[in-house]
């Protein structure tokens, strides 16, 4: 960090630091700074940020900017007040009386003075709960009329940047403006002594860090909440199964997965079903389980190969050689036929040598030889051999008819008829046979329970193959020419891998229940049925794996709003250019107000985003309080040291407001308070409440010496209620002789006023009786003003000698200052006779005693005029035997 340069004023040099800073951060992060540079940030100010951490730039509705070193250049300006001009509308403030306008000077010192209980203590709350005191008391309405509690409500004038506004405060709903107004009594006087506390104000504008780091922990508290909410969605169950480690773990760490791995995650096919089944079953019997394997396997096995075999013989050119037989044998019988019709044409009987008689001689050849005439061949030609169809007794012509029969069938073409009908006969045998096996090739019913698909596919094609066999022996029979079934999709392969999990299954199984390894058989199938459990709870795992992916993007974000560094550097900055100013304006107000010799300092500590200040003693042992040892007078100076010292480090000229500042202190001390009061009041609008006339005393002559604006307020119990605004600004006692010469004289006019409307009455004895009572209290202040020259003054703590050069008091002076005493005693300090019109003076009478006071005055001025020059010249060493001579 680059030091104070000095060719730069401080707040050029920090704004140039805290620009190059500001440089290096992310432009979200100097957007945040922007936000808190002129004013304390808002929901909105949060939201934004946090929207600018999470969103892309372009998807945002702001843009974001750099910062640039004139923005932080006028980060200390803004809206502060220059003076607080008039307290007014009061309402539910204690007792305080309504209607009232306390209108303060603008410049200079304003000091409300007032006795104890008369409302001072009402407005002094008021600001400190407007004006953000450290310490702000609760304002209360008037407890005796009403116990409902409603806020306190004021109208508060100000002049911000040489422009009157007013603002409308209530109590609880702070405003920027008035924050800048400092406030000091005997409640916040603790926080600058025995509290660590942050400075009131930091100068420069560095208090920009404290509040950037206040801004992020609000974006963090934002961003905080919304993953909370996120883990909160996330931790309902999500399905009804129990949930495996390996699930957990993967549904813990989902927001760092991609889409990829949570579809894979959730995965879930037929082959799962089946092996999730399989384990049930075998958790709940192992060994039935295997012997249905094993039987699944070895029925499944045979029956494929079988159906692999018969779909071989099945082929596309089985139909093609159906066919191509019936035809040959069509050809052969016709060949056959012409040669019967050329050998048979004189036979009796029409159609003989053809088919159906074809059929005819073949039974009666096969029931000859092996029944009627065994082990003899056909037909029987011996004599006495029967027809074995009509079993009459052959004749001649008959036997030798059967001869000619025997001879045309044991002919060449009815021979190649005969082979052909054998091999059709044969081949239609197989294929019957092989459409009857088809029937009884079943798939096991664990298969057809477990694994439906690969069943489906085997019972597809063996009912291809037995629509094929149909067609084939169709054209065996009939020599129908119909288009071949072709074979389904999927093949017989994907049959094969299903027998292929079966024998694993069976394989794993037999393996687990020889080593009696039951529980991984359960762990698997709670592995599984998780699984499946999950898949049906899909869409909420893809809900949760965007929640989580979100999750993960706002904790990026939330690591990105850390405040260390950011409070080291603005805690660097800020003790580099504000803790030694501070520690030096605090020995300056020790020194102001004589404290140099309390055994206390102000020392600087680093805290988040700023830094605290905190007074400690001296060269104690041990860690001991400041508050602990300090008497009470001594705490009382050392708080207002320490105030005094931030206000003037600030480098604010704003008002400053003080509650009985000289509470516990002895009267020297209370003399020092009043003249730095009054320095103050150079610089910024000061007001002060007491009840200390003392102290009252002293801040006028501490005004008049510095020529400061001094405006005073008396406030009293009025009839409407407290803090009540007297027509007085001062009580007597703190009036000088002008003010009351002006006062008396108002006095005797309203007495007059009062014997003109009703003559000797209670009122005008009332009246009189106040008028003599301050008259007789203003030749007392004669002597102090008038005949010694305020060489003494009651609640002065000094005697200034050197007013005695001015003192004249001879014979006439002391004549005419008793008569004075004695006219001014006639109705003070005696008790008076009953009859009150008798003893009365008359109106008249109490004109003539004002100006016998200004006759006493005429007459002291006379006699002192020129008396300081010839007393001076007697000093004079020059004239040494000046008083000698005299006498």
């Amino acid at each position: 960090m680059r030091h104070i340069d000095e060719q730069f004023s401080p707040a050029e040099t920090v704004a140039n630091a805290m620009a190059q800073w500001a440089a290096q951060q992310p432009l979200w992060k100097q957007e945040a700074m922007r936000r808190v540079l002129r004013r304390q940030h808002s929901e909105n100010d949060v939201l934004d940020v946090a929207a600018a951490l999470l969103a892309k730039p372009e998807d945002l509705p702001f843009k974001l900017l750099p910062l640039v070193v004139e923005d932080f250049a006028v980060a200390h300006d803004g809206e502060i007040a220059d003076a607080l001009l008039e307290i007014s509308e009061v309402q539910n403030v204690n007792r305080l009386a309504p209607g009232q306008s306390l209108k303060l000077g603008d410049v200079g010192l304003t000091v409300i003075y007032g006795h104890n209980g008369v409302g001072k203590s009402g407005y002094a709350r008021i600001l400190k709960r407007a004006c953000g005191a450290r310490d702000a008391e609760q304002i209360i309405g008037n407890v005796f009329e009403s116990p409902a509690q409603v806020p306190a409500k004021a109208r508060l004038d100000l002049r911000v940047n040489g422009e009157v506004i007013a603002v409308e405060w209530q109590d609880g709903k702070p405003d920027s403006r008035l924050t800048s107004i400092s406030v000091f009594d005997t409640k916040t006087a603790p926080f600058f002594v025995e509290r660590k506390g942050g400075l009131a104000y930091v100068p420069f504008g560095l208090d920009v860090f404290e509040r950037l780091c206040a801004l992020l922990d609000d974006v963090r508290t934002h961003l905080g909440k919304r993953v909370e909410a996120i883990q909160l969605q996330c931790s309902t169950q999500i399905c009804d199964e129990p949930l495996t480690d390996e699930a957990i773990l993967f549904l813990q760490e989902i927001g760092s997965k991609d889409e990829k791995q949570v579809e894979d995650f959730l995965s879930w096919n037929s082959a799962d079903d089946e092996i999730l089944l399989s384990l049930s079953q075998a958790v709940s019997d192992p060994h039935g389980r295997l012997r249905a394997l094993t039987d699944a396997v070895s029925g499944l096995w045979t029956n494929l190969d079988a159906l692999d075999e018969k779909i071989t013989i099945l082929d596309d050119d089985a139909l093609t050689r159906a066919q191509e037989l019936w035809v040959r044998e069509a050809s052969a019988r016709s060949a056959a036929k012409l040669a019967a019709s050329g050998a048979f044409s004189h036979e009796p009987l029409p159609g003989t040598g053809e088919e159906v008689w074809r059929t005819l001689y073949e039974a009666a050849e096969r029931y000859s030889i092996g029944l009627a005439y065994p082990e003899r061949d056909f037909p029987p030609a011996k004599s006495g051999d029967r027809c074995v169809l009509c079993q009459q007794e052959l004749s001649e012509e008959a036997r030798n008819r059967l001869q000619r029969f025997r001879a045309f069938v044991s002919g060449e073409a009815t021979a190649t008829a005969e082979q052909v009908g054998a091999e059709r006969t044969y081949t239609r045998e197989r294929y019957a046979q092989l459409q009857s096996d088809l029937s009884s090739l079943l798939v096991p019913a664990l298969v057809t329970r477990e694994f439906p698909e690969s069943a489906a596919v085997f019972e597809a094609h063996r009912g291809a193959a037995i629509r094929r066999a149909a067609l084939v022996l169709s054209a065996l029979d009939e020599g129908i020419t119909e288009p071949l079934i072709p074979w389904p999709d999927p093949s017989l392969k994907a049959v094969r891998v299903t027998l292929g999990r079966l024998r694993d299954q069976e394989s794993e199984l037999s393996r687990l229940v020889a080593t009696g390894n039951a529980d991984e058989l359960a762990r698997r199938a709670k592995v599984y049925r998780c699984r499946k459990s999950l898949t049906g709870a899909a869409e909420v795992v893809r809900q949760r794996h965007a929640m989580q992916r979100a999750a993960t993007i706002i904790q990026a974000a939330l690591d990105q709003c850390g405040t260390t560094a950011i409070s080291r550097f603005g805690g660097d900055l800020i003790k580099q250019n504000v803790a030694d100013r501070l520690e030096a304006a605090f020995t300056k107000q020790k020194n102001a107000l004589r404290i140099d010799q309390v055994p206390v300092r102000l020392t600087a500590s680093s805290r988040k985003g700023g830094v605290d200040r905190v007074i400690g003693l001296s060269e104690a042992q041990g860690k001991v309080g400041a508050g602990v040892v300090l008497s009470e007078g001594e705490h009382r100076a050392v708080a207002l040291a320490a105030f005094l010292a931030e206000l003037e480090v600030s480098g604010r000229a704003a008002p400053i407001v003080l509650d009985d500042p000289v509470s516990s202190l002895d009267h020297l001390r209370r003399s020092y308070v009043a003249t730095q009061m009054a320095n103050e009041a150079v610089v910024r609008q000061v007001v002060i409440f007491t009840h200390d006339l003392p102290f009252l005393l002293m801040i006028e002559d501490a005004c008049g010496a510095k020529q400061v604006p001094l405006t005073r307020i008396m406030l009293e119990r009025g009839r409407r209620g407290f803090g009540t605004i007297s027509d007085e600004t001062a009580p007597w006692d703190a009036q000088r002789l002008s003010e009351r010469k002006h006062k008396l004289k108002e006095l005797a006019v309203a007495a007059s006023k009062i014997y003109e409307e009703g003559g000797y009455n209670e009122d005008y004895h009332r009246s009189v009786t106040i008028f003599y009572d301050r008259l007789r209290k203003t030749w007392e202040r004669m002597l102090e003003e008038l005949v010694f020259q305020d060489a003494i003054r009651r609640y002065r703590p000094s005697v200034q000698t050197l007013r005695l050069d001015k003192v004249v008091f001879d014979d006439e002076i002391f004549l005419a200052h008793d008569r004075g005493m004695t006219a001014a005693s006639k109705l003070t300090g005696h008790d008076q006779a009953a009859d009150l019109g008798g003893s009365l003076p008359l109106p008249a009478d109490l004109n003539d005693l004002v100006e016998q006071l200004e006759a006493f005055e005429v007459l002291i001025r006379s006699k002192s005029k020129g008396v300081d020059l010839r007393r001076k010249a007697m000093k004079s060493p020059s004239n040494p035997n000046q008083i000698g001579s005299s006498a």
